[in-house]
């Protein structure tokens, strides 16, 4: 991790781990440090490949833990100081105060190939292992320097293929038969049919042929005086019924007032007349109730036997 930060017109490096000064290709000076006053640096390990250089007097200020080596160019204004083997935890105001090489614990200072250092006043290398200077000799003729090689990094996206997908390309018409159940009317014959109005008439002849009470599930095709009813009870409750003289009346279930005489306590049913017959009808049937009556009906062409309901209502 490497911190840059300025202060008027100095600039410091603090780093907790190695502090790199890259090397250009061409200029030197594209890899620089440049301040107008002091410059410090402060890391675990210095590697200076580049130029760091100040002006106006300025000091420049080197403190690492184990190593510094320099490859480049380091050129101080005022003073150069440069120290190894000092302790990580000593704060600013220690490390910019005067340090004795007792203090220091390891540490090296290398000074290889092309690397220099210059300073208008004082140049102190102070390491608590070793100073090493080691300079690179002169190519003789024919000869040629080996290319340093420089690794860069950078960050690209390379694009990986994570999965498919089927995108349409274009579109064909395709034709489709859809099969519908359908049904035909074909004529396979003809015939001939009647139109019009076609009327007919007939002479019937409807007998009566039983009476049927639906209250209490009985049918009788003939009633019986002194069984089925008594004629002393027919004259009893016509008596209460608008007796005139030697009449009695009564209203019907159609709401129409009735006359007729008085019949013979010893008549028979067959001997009354429609309306005793009624009388007898309503006896049999309970008051308001109903009762049917079952006819034949024959046709004079055809013998055809037909049952008819036919309703009454007692009074």
């Amino acid at each position: 991790m490497v911190a840059l930060t300025t202060t008027d017109p100095s600039i410091q490096i603090h780093g907790t781990g190695e502090v790199i000064i890259a090397k250009s290709k061409s200029p030197l000076t594209r890899a620089l440090v440049d301040s107008h006053r002091d410059i410090e640096v402060v890391a675990d390990s210095l590697w200076i490949q580049g130029y760091l250089q100040n002006a106006n007097n300025g000091d420049i200020g080197i403190n690492v833990v184990s190593l510094a080596m320099v490859n480049g160019l380091v050129a101080a204004d005022g003073n150069l100081r440069i120290r190894a083997g000092i302790n990580s935890n000593w704060n600013l105001t220690t490390l910019r105060g005067n340090i004795t090489r007792s203090q220091l614990k390891g540490g090296d200072i290398f000074i290889n190939g092309t690397g220099s250092l210059t300073a208008k006043d004082t140049a102190t290398l102070l390491a608590g292992g070793k100073v090493t200077i080691d300079a690179d000799s002169a190519l003789g003729d024919g000869t040629k320097g080996i290319a340093i090689p420089f690794i860069n990094q950078k960050a690209i996206t390379v694009p990986v293929v994570t999965g498919t997908k089927q995108v349409a390309d274009g579109t064909i018409e395709v034709e489709l038969v859809n099969w519908i159940k359908t049904t035909v009317t074909e004529q396979v014959g003809v015939d001939q049919v009647k139109v019009g109005n076609e009327f007919f008439t007939m002479d019937v002849n409807l007998s009566q042929d039983s009476y049927w009470n639906p209250t209490t599930k009985q049918e009788r095709e003939w009633f019986v005086n002194k069984v089925d009813y008594n004629t002393s009870d027919i004259t009893n409750w016509s008596a209460s019924k608008y007796l005139t003289s030697n009449k009695w009346a009564y209203t019907n279930a159609q709401g129409i007032r009735v006359e007729t005489d008085i019949p013979n306590v010893n008549h028979s049913f067959n001997e009354l007349n429609d309306e005793q017959r009624n009388v007898v009808l309503d006896i049999w049937v309970t008051s308001n109730s109903m009762i049917l009556v079952i006819a034949t009906l024959k046709l004079k062409r055809q013998s055809t036997v037909i049952l008819l309901l036919t309703r009454f209502t007692g009074t």
